[in-house]
């Protein structure tokens, strides 16, 4: 692999704090870490290489909301401040697949980038389009670790369930376009599911999809 200059971002731990009244004094309270959705490394051996350049950006992909790597798993880049110059098609996303260890490729450009405009996230689904939500709430903090379902309707529709990641971004959802997707709230029960999925992706809805892609193929 061509030698690129490798860039790192620093890591923020950041403090959870409620808020008190004037005249009660707070409680001493641990510091609640806020788990990244990724991080960097500088672990480069074997790794393929994406794009050219001479600056290069390796990232390990982590279960959402938790510190644990999200090991062979499908994956979506975005970068929220340009385009990706190793995207030739206009979705503006690279996918592929995490190794054994969660690492990505490493992703090279022609020079540094800001590092924060890099959005990495699991992915489900298959497509030629998708995309993913932010959960915040009423005061646009991130909603971290909120379970949430959304029902992906086609030929074979789904409901996917996950939380949230520690920016609150949900995975990012592959499906084709003029499919119709839904931001469900959260359940475990089965029977409920089953139900959300009906009325998102109505029988009737799904034959005709059904019946359209057998069209198609023939």
């Amino acid at each position: 692999m061509k030698k690129v200059l490798l860039a790192l971002a620093a890591t923020a731990s950041l403090a959870a704090c409620n808020s008190t009244k004037p005249e009660q004094k707070p409680a001493p309270q641990a510091q609640q870490q806020v788990l990244p959705p990724f991080v960097f490394t500088k672990d480069v051996q074997g790794a393929q290489q994406v794009g050219k350049g001479k600056v290069g950006y390796r990232f390990i992909l982590l279960q959402p909301n938790s510190n644990q790597i999200a090991a062979n798993q499908p994956f979506a880049l975005t970068y929220a401040g340009g385009k990706l110059p190793f995207v030739t098609d206009d979705t503006n996303v690279y996918r592929g697949v995490t190794d054994a260890r969660g690492m990505t490729p490493v992703f090279v450009f022609e020079g540094n980038v800001n590092q924060q405009g890099f959005v990495l996230l699991p992915r489900v689904g298959e497509g030629n389009t998708g995309g993913f939500v932010t959960l915040s709430n009423n005061q646009k903090e991130a909603r971290r670790g909120m379970p949430y379902s959304m029902a992906v309707c086609g030929s074979k529709p789904y409901l996917f369930s996950n939380v949230t990641n520690s920016v609150g971004q949900t995975a990012y959802v592959a499906f084709n376009k003029g499919t119709k997707v839904q931001l469900l709230p959260y359940t475990n029960d089965e029977a409920q599911r089953k139900q959300q999925l009906a009325q998102v992706c109505p029988p009737a809805a799904q034959k005709a999809a059904a019946g359209a892609k057998k069209a198609k193929a023939k």
